[in-house]
């Protein structure tokens, strides 16, 4: 097929043609579009300094050995127990694969990760499977699986949650997964790190220091109205009536609710002094809410809330009826769990405060008489609830550092003979507990 060709003769100028073009200058005449300045021209090269990246090595080993301890580890699969992964199973995101190891040294590694993240444990070498449960009532597993086809020289490592909140989840599962190959440097969990001062850090670090400065120096927030002393204490009835009303709502999902929100009102980094310390009285002695003091004691106690009407005399049953209430108790394991925070957080801000000291002068008060006997308990059932054994250490810790007669009351319950049981544990399974029950011990003997 022939192609036509036009001669450049016969294609007129735009001049000729008559047409008008809506982007001409304002006075009608002069070339279509916009001339860049003259100015503008190519900018020289400037020499651009990158740093280079600093990478993290981690410190990977071979070795079945706890890296720590150099114990015997608590989890070994042989690989003759791995199976694949089920046809029509989806693995979770929060899984990784690990070529060319033993999974031995995996399940080594998976074990190990879990003692420094004081995670309680059940393991089962035969179905290659453990189950965990960490120190906020997030439970999951660690499953591991035998890779198929051309990876079956490697291993699978899924973590699948199955209750609790996901932000707690992540954060194991992220240390879990590295340790699975190896960094066992992430395995222990983040702490904050001390602000420099301002003469002995750089730019950056001063940048970083003035996002943690009080509200009152923040020069954009001068201006805001603060809250007065009069709308602090009515936001803190508020909350304490709250609090009351979910602690007597016959609904256990409620409960817990209810002890979480006196866990908040206790945090003194996010609520007010005047509201830790009123949640304080409310817990320890109850002055201001009896529902509150009755309902911890109760839990601690017995292991159950108070019924409906016993939240205003005396916390203290008969043991037929304890045994007459039948309740599931995995469910108040977390209530227990709870008032155990709560009362650590209240004797932390009374540590901190001289003035709520008159606390502890009553040497027959709940606290002095019948919370000893109660922690040691706690204390000799570490390895059937660690969660709770560490809280009651660490309220046992504050108790003996204020007191001496606490000190001399919880050497005649044993405590003593508590702590060789909860450090025996704690070395074994539980690295906060093993620390600070080794801690404890030595105050005890000096």
């Amino acid at each position: 097929m022939s192609q036509h060709h036009v001669p450049e003769e016969a294609v007129p100028p735009l001049s000729q043609v008559g047409l008008k073009f809506r982007s001409r200058n304002a006075s009608g005449s002069g070339a279509i579009g916009i001339k860049p300045p003259s100015m503008l021209g190519k900018s020289p090269c400037m020499p651009i300094s990158i740093p280079r990246p600093q990478f993290k090595r981690i410190n990977k080993t071979n070795s079945v050995l706890d890296p720590i301890s150099n114990n015997v580890p608590l989890w070994t699969v042989a690989k003759s127990v791995l199976t694949e992964v089920p046809e029509g199973y989806t693995v979770t995101r929060t899984s990784r694969f690990i070529p060319d190891t033993d999974p031995s040294i995996i399940s080594s590694r998976v074990s190990n990760a879990l003692k420094q993240r004081s995670v309680q444990t059940e393991y089962c070498s035969r179905k290659a499977k453990a189950i965990c449960m960490n120190a906020e009532m997030i439970k999951y597993h660690v499953q591991l699986y035998r890779g198929k086809g051309s990876r079956s020289d490697g291993v699978v490592v899924e973590i699948r949650r199955l209750d609790g909140s996901g932000r707690s989840f992540f954060q194991d599962s992220k240390a879990i997964l590295n340790a699975a190959e190896g960094d066992y440097d992430s395995c222990q969990p983040r702490q904050i790190k001390k602000r420099s001062s301002y003469g002995t850090c750089d730019a950056r670090q001063v940048v970083r220091s003035s996002l943690h400065r009080p509200v009152s120096e923040i020069s954009s927030l001068k201006k805001c109205k603060l809250s007065t002393h009069e709308e602090e204490k009515k936001a803190t009835a508020e909350g304490i009536d709250v609090v009351t009303r979910l602690l007597q709502d016959p609904y256990f999902d409620t409960n817990v609710m209810g002890m979480r929100a006196l866990c908040s009102l206790l945090n003194m980094q996010n609520a007010c002094t005047h509201t830790v310390s009123e949640a304080s009285k409310a817990v320890l002695c109850g002055s201001n809410s009896p529902v509150i003091f009755n309902s911890i004691a109760s839990l601690l106690e017995r292991g159950t809330l108070p019924r409906r009407g016993e939240c205003g005399s005396s916390s203290t049953e008969t043991k037929k009826q304890a045994e007459e209430e039948k309740v599931d108790g995995e469910c108040y394991g977390e209530l227990r769990n709870l008032a155990l925070v709560a009362v650590s957080s209240a004797l932390a801000f009374v540590e901190k405060s001289e003035h709520n000291r008159y606390l502890l002068s009553d040497e027959k008060s709940w606290l002095m008489t019948t919370l000893i006997p109660i922690l040691v308990k706690i204390l000799d059932e570490v390895e059937s609830d660690p969660h709770c054994a560490y809280h009651a250490l660490m309220i046992v810790k504050k108790l003996c550092g204020m007191s001496d007669a606490v000190k001399s009351l919880a050497c005649e319950s044993g405590v003593h003979r508590s702590l060789v049981v909860a450090n025996s544990f704690g070395r074994q399974r539980c690295e906060k507990i093993a620390m600070e029950s080794s801690d404890l011990m030595k105050s005890f003997e000096g």
